[in-house]
């Protein structure tokens, strides 16, 4: 089993590269054209963007599994679980990272404008603002987890429960304004499967909880 699912998520972990790339070098042919300024470190963006959503959902699927069966699952260890978190950490801040530099080259001055969490001025900046909101959510999580025994246990799960709301709100963030373009369809059914995947395992979860509560009060 764990070589099964080492082999399956190496091989999820290639895809929004591949995709990327046939998008930007084959179907767009974009070296072809003269680009906008700072074209290319959107275009980075979103691959970053795909990348921390990709480790995200992983981290979700995997933290589920080794809480419905954790004797099946004992080898996912806490360091392999840090390890992921950091990856989502690192592939979100280049996201907002790439994309503050590309707008401050195209419109030739540094302004963190485009990250403000405005909800009532338009499509594009309710989505962008619950990007915001879910990255730094996310910060804290990260932070949290990782200094985790300078708090009560108590505290820290709830504060580790954030998570979910960051995936609900990165999920909506990144199919409203990450699939725009005809040539990630495929990218988008990924999104698609990863939402009904994770829907399943937390319904999954909630009724093992409800069930094992029943079970102990008899």
């Amino acid at each position: 089993m764990k070589k099964i699912i080492f082999w399956f998520v190496g091989i999820i972990i290639i895809i929004p590269g591949i995709q990327w790339g046939e998008n930007v070098f084959i179907t767009d042919q974009l070296v072809s054209y003269q680009l906008p300024p700072g074209q290319w470190l959107y275009l980075l963006s979103k691959l970053m963007a795909q990348y921390a959503f990709l480790f995200f959902t992983v981290q979700l699927v995997l933290g589920f599994l080794l809480a419905c069966r954790p004797n099946m699952f004992s080898w996912l260890s806490i360091k392999l679980h840090r390890t992921i978190g950091l990856a989502v950490l690192v592939s979100t801040l280049l996201h907002a990272g790439l994309f503050v530099s590309a707008v401050a080259i195209r419109s030739g001055h540094l302004s963190f404008k485009s990250l403000r969490i405005i909800f009532d001025e338009g499509f594009y900046n309710l989505y962008v603002g619950l990007g915001v909101l879910a990255a730094g959510f996310m910060v804290i999580v990260v932070i949290i987890g990782l200094v985790r025994n300078l708090f009560p246990i108590l505290f820290f799960r709830y504060v580790h429960r954030l998570a979910w709301l960051v995936w609900v709100f990165g999920f909506i963030h990144s199919y409203a304004i990450g699939t725009e373009t005809g040539g990630f369809l495929l990218w988008s059914w990924f999104y698609l499967l990863a939402g009904g995947l994770v829907s399943l395992l937390l319904i999954y979860r909630i009724l093992s909880i409800s069930e094992n509560g029943s079970v102990a009060k008899k």
